[in-house]
Parts: C-alpha cells; structure tokens; sequence
C-alpha cells in the first residue's frame, strides 16, 4: 500500500511539472513571436537635427547676440508684451482652425527629412510581419463587430424581460396540457353518451313491458349534463311513475377521471319510484352493503332516526339489513325471486331503500329507492334487465306488504319514541343558540349595562318566586 501511494504521488508531481514546462514554452514561444516583427526587420533610424547651426539657412532677422542690448534697469517693449502674455489666460483655440490647415503657409524648410522619414515608414509597413499584424488587427475589428451583434437589443430596457428556455418549457408543458384536457373532453363526452345509448337499448324491453307510457310513446333519454342522464315512465298500479336517472362519472373531466381510477368510483343507477297513499305501509326497509351502510344513515334521516341493523341469514355475504320492523327481514328475503336476483347480481346492486318517511321530498313521502352500478362492459348491460325486472317486482310486492297489527304497534312505539328524541334534539339546539346569543349580547355590553341586566334577570326571577308562593 505504501509503495502504491508513494508510486501515485510521484506521477502526480511529475505531470505537474510537465504541464508546468509545457506552459513555459508557450509563453516563451508567444514572446518570440510577438517581438519577431521588429527583430527581422532592420532599418535606418530617421536623422535628427539637434543643433541648429546644422543647417545651412539663417533667416538674416534673427537678431545675433552681439546686437543683443540689455540695458540694466530699462525694460523694453519686447518683454513687456511677453509678461503680459503671460499674465493673460491662455485663449481657446477653435476646433475648425485646425480642418483650414494648408502645408504651403508654412515654411517648408522646417520639414526637412520629413519625406525620408516617411519613406521609411511605408517600408516598414510593407513588410509581411507589419501586413499579418494589420490583418489580426482587422480581424479583431471584425470580432468585436460580431460580438456587438450578438449583445441582447432589451438589455437597455428595464420593463422588457426576455423569456428563459425554463420559462418556455414550462409553458409547453402547460399547453400540451390544455390540449390533452380538451381532447379528454370531447372522448369523455362521446363516452357518457354512448354509455347511456347502450344502458337504454338493453334494458328498453322491460320498460316498454312494465309501463305504458314506454309502450305508447316510446322512451327519450334526456341529457341534463355531460355525465347525467335521465328518463321519466308512467302508466303503472301503485305508484305515482318511475323516474331512472344514470350518474355516470364525469369522463369528460381529466380530474375527475383520474379520482375516479383512484377511489374506485362506479356508474350508477337511480331508480326512484314515488308510491301512492295507499299503497304502502308505515315502515322503513334498507337492503345495502355493508360498506354504504353508514353513508346511507348520515345522508338519510328516516334510517339514522328509526332503523336498526337486523339480522340478515338467508342473503348473501356482504349485505346488511336496516328497518323498523324485523317481520319484514324474513318477509323480503323468502322470496324466491328476490333472493336469485340479488345472488345472481351481487356486485352491481348498492342498496334498495323502501320508506314511508321520505325527508327529500314533500310531494312524495312514501318512495322505494334502488342503486345499481353500471357494468364495465357493454356485453354485460343485459345485467340490468334482471335487477329492473326485479326493481319493478318489488313495486307489487311492497303494495301487498301488510303489517301484522302487533309489528304496527311496535313500529309507532318506535316512531314516537323517536319523534320524541328528535324533538328534545332540536329544543336542546336551541337552547344551545339562545344561550350562545345571550353570552354574545353579555359581551358586547359595558360593565354598567351588563350590572343593569343582571339586576332586571334578578327581579325577575323574585317575581316568578312570589308568584309560585301565592
């Protein structure tokens, strides 16, 4: 192991020092090339005049320095304009004198070797070395254009924001979204219907056999939203019609289709039948199962108020029983009929609901309820025949059903039991409410106002006490 690591941090340290090398190199060899342009090129260096006496010129003006007179003491005009000048601030001068520049109004003695200079200069910049400079100078020009190209035009602009490539996914993951959702619209509709056209064609037989209307007018099966569809039939003893209604689930709402896949929700059946007065007796009768039994007694009050579970031996497993009256338990179950039809159809029957106290309704009291869910397939809607079939069976067999005069007596014992229960219920709810007001006017109340109430509660009660005395 020691010898492995020393081995590794040896090639660690040596390729260290070979990049190192390798970045020395370049950096000499950069040098060298960038300083060849002026070593392989030679040339004479421009002359400079440094004295003057050089040239053969002399301008015959110029004062020589034996005319020179200075006078101690006497200042001439010379130096006077000089101090002035120097006293006075320096006058701006205009940028347009310099663009009037003309060579020939000056002397063109004083540009002497400037033509030598300039030849030299052209040479200079003839050479290959000066052309490949001035060519990555222009192509760096070029860069710098291409690079400003590139500078975003809303950067200058404080209230434009430019949209990020996140942005833009998020987006198109919200558009093909909306797009899926309004094709989940349109099949979840064509479904619901075609659905509902299926249900009504397999079960169409037994409602032209059961009721007139079906029979002489034939049945419309009316829309009232994309998963709600309803049908209304007359013309039948013992009850007022039947009205069938198909709660389908909401296929065309992607949401809702996807709680549906989640919780296991079922297209279902309502078939309510509005019985007449005399028709049926006063009991209340549930058959469901087990797992809509306590939904069935918070939504329904008759069941939460007067029904207890009864024994259930002759239905099948996962069924439970509700009523008033345990005579009607084996009443309904020794029925032959009855009995194959729920074990036949077990898994789509919810409930059956027979009651003489309907809460929902204030035209129809008496009213028999049943629930079906909707088979997966549409080769199985024939299912549905049996349990209408057997729905209707039922609308002659509760208008037979008499009870015993002992079993009446108990049901109206039970009933007024209950009554009682739900009368001292809902005085209790508002004893609750007074109170809760009562504690709500006390504390709005100043501390004298609420002395005052006190005082006129206490009087109050003196004179109840003397008049309970007398």
């Amino acid at each position: 192991t020691i010898t492995t690591t020393t081995t590794t941090t040896t090639m660690k340290t040596s390729s260290i020092f070979l990049w190192c090398f390798l970045a020395l190199v370049a950096i000499l060899s950069v040098t060298v090339s960038s300083s060849g342009i002026e070593d392989d090129y030679d040339y004479e260096e421009p002359q400079v005049y440094t004295d003057y006496d050089d040239f053969e010129y002399q301008d015959d003006d110029e004062p020589t320095h034996t005319e020179e007179v200075v006078t101690a003491g006497v200042q001439s005009e010379d130096e006077k304009v000089i101090e002035q000048a120097v006293d006075e601030p320096l006058l701006e001068i205009p940028a347009h004198t310099f663009n009037e520049f003309n060579i020939e109004d000056y002397d063109q003695d004083e540009f002497e070797g400037f033509e030598e200079l300039s030849n030299d200069a052209q040479v200079l910049a003839s050479t290959p070395e000066a052309e490949r400079f001035v060519r990555a100078q222009e192509e760096a020009a070029s860069g710098q254009k291409a690079d400003s190209k590139k500078v975003d035009p809303l950067a200058n602009f404080p209230g434009v924001r430019r949209i990020s490539e996140l942005e833009f996914r998020i987006e198109g993951l919200f558009l093909i979204g909306a797009i899926v959702y309004l094709i989940n619209v349109i099949i979840g509709r064509q479904r619901n219907a075609r659905l509902a056209s299926q249900w009504l064609a397999a079960v169409m037989p037994v409602l032209v056999k059961n009721f007139a209307s079906a029979h002489l007018d034939g049945v419309t099966l009316q829309q009232m939203s994309s998963s709600t569809f309803e049908l209304k039939v007359t013309g039948r003893e013992n009850c007022v019609g039947a009205q069938i209604t198909l709660n389908l689930i909401a296929r065309q709402d992607l949401f809702s289709l996807i709680l549906a896949k989640l919780l296991s929700w079922k297209d279902e059946v309502l078939i309510e039948v509005p019985m007449n007065q005399d028709s049926m007796d006063t009991f209340v009768f549930v058959l469901a199962k087990e797992s809509k039994v306590k939904s069935l007694r918070s939504d329904w009050e008759d069941i939460s108020a007067y029904t207890d579970l009864a024994p259930a031996h002759m239905l099948p497993k996962g069924f439970a029983v509700l009523t008033d009256c345990e005579d009607l338990v084996s009443h309904f179950t020794s029925n032959t009929e009855i009995r194959s039809a729920l074990s036949k159809n077990q898994k789509f029957v919810e409930s059956l609901h027979f009651t003489d106290q309907n809460t929902k309704s204030t035209n129809h009291k008496k009213m028999l309820r049943f629930v079906f869910s909707l088979p997966p397939t549409s080769a199985e809607m024939k299912v549905h025949r049996t349990l209408l079939s057997m729905s209707f069976f039922l609308i002659d067999y509760v208008g037979k059903t008499q009870l015993k005069s002992s079993s009446r007596a108990k049901v109206d014992t039970r009933r007024r039991r209950a009554q009682k229960e739900v009368i001292k219920a809902r005085e209790d709810e508002k004893r609750e409410e007074r109170l809760k007001a009562k504690e709500a006017k006390l504390r709005m109340m100043t501390p004298e106002e609420r002395q005052k109430h006190e005082e006129r509660a206490r009087n109050r009660r003196l004179r109840k006490r003397v008049k309970m005395v007398r």
